[in-house]
């Protein structure tokens, strides 16, 4: 437990800065060195790191992808149509690589590795097309990091203290029911909490139903995000991803409902004005 505190202060005193100066390169610059390491580590977790016919391009590929959203494309459509060109080249030869790999690559391992490594950079991408949302990136952003922490927090010590009925023990056995309601509640109390700091303290408008919608929804989606991760270490027998953060595991340990919530919130803000809940 003293690791995990040490590990989480140190963490959060290098993060404050880029998550303050999220508006600059800084932040950017961590994306994608974040999406980097997430790519190393599903390589490694499916033993495929050594592959260097298909390590290496997997990490350029993926942390390449998180610099063009700022810096390359600015037009959002711009970005989704060559990104949608380059996934589909590189999932091509993932599939090449292991046709020709003689069997050291399993067609299963390519696969997950494609889709994991997407899903990872997807979610990193978000962070900053969420940030730079117009007018409202600015508060809309930290929702995504709200989400995420306060429904792992708030499941954890709700299910520490009242947990008796296992969610899915079959993919992580320490999760509960009642630990699940808790973070679904508290995540969804906290964005109502946060909705009228930003009324009081900056004078915004606020759409306090659909904060209400969107914090039941994230810490639902927070909440599989978590349990992908551990259904993926499950099928591989490991139980972290990486040692990056003592304590913690590596960096798709600790991004894993980050990542969800990034996700989720870019898509509703794309389909609906209605979740642009702050103007």
């Amino acid at each position: 437990m003293k690791t995990r505190i040490i590990t989480a202060i140190v963490a959060l005193a290098v993060f404050a800065p880029i998550l303050y100066f999220s508006d600059t390169w800084p932040f950017v610059a961590f994306a994608c060195v974040v999406s980097l390491l997430a790519s190393y580590e599903i390589l490694k977790c499916a033993s495929l790191d050594k592959e260097w016919f298909l390590s290496i391009p997997t990490m350029l590929v993926f942390t390449f992808i998180p610099f063009c959203t700022r810096y390359v494309f600015v037009e959002n459509s711009a970005f989704l149509r060559y990104v949608c060109v380059v996934l589909l080249i590189y999932m091509f030869y993932v599939f090449a690589v292991a046709v020709f790999s003689k069997g050291k690559i399993q067609i299963t391992d390519a696969c997950l590795v494609f889709m994991m490594n997407a899903y990872a950079c997807a979610g990193f991408c978000s962070m900053v097309f969420l940030r730079d949302l117009e007018g409202a990136g600015m508060f809309m952003f930290p929702l995504l990091f709200i989400g995420a922490w306060v429904t792992d927090t708030g499941a954890y010590f709700v299910g520490v203290t009242l947990g008796k009925h296992k969610l899915i023990p079959d993919v992580s056995p320490k999760k509960s029911v009642e630990g699940a309601v808790g973070g679904l509640l508290i995540t969804t109390l906290v964005f109502l909490l946060y909705g009228l700091f930003i009324n009081k303290v900056f004078d915004h408008q606020v759409n306090y139903a659909g904060l209400f919608i969107m914090g039941l929804l994230v810490a639902v989606v927070s909440m599989i995000g978590d349990l992908i991760a551990s259904l993926v270490k499950r099928h591989y027998g490991v139980k972290d991803f990486g040692t990056l953060f003592p304590g913690h595991g590596g960096v798709l340990d600790r991004f894993d409902s980050i990542l969800a919530s990034s996700l989720f919130i870019f898509v509703l803000c794309n389909l609906s004005d209605y979740f642009i809940l702050i103007q």
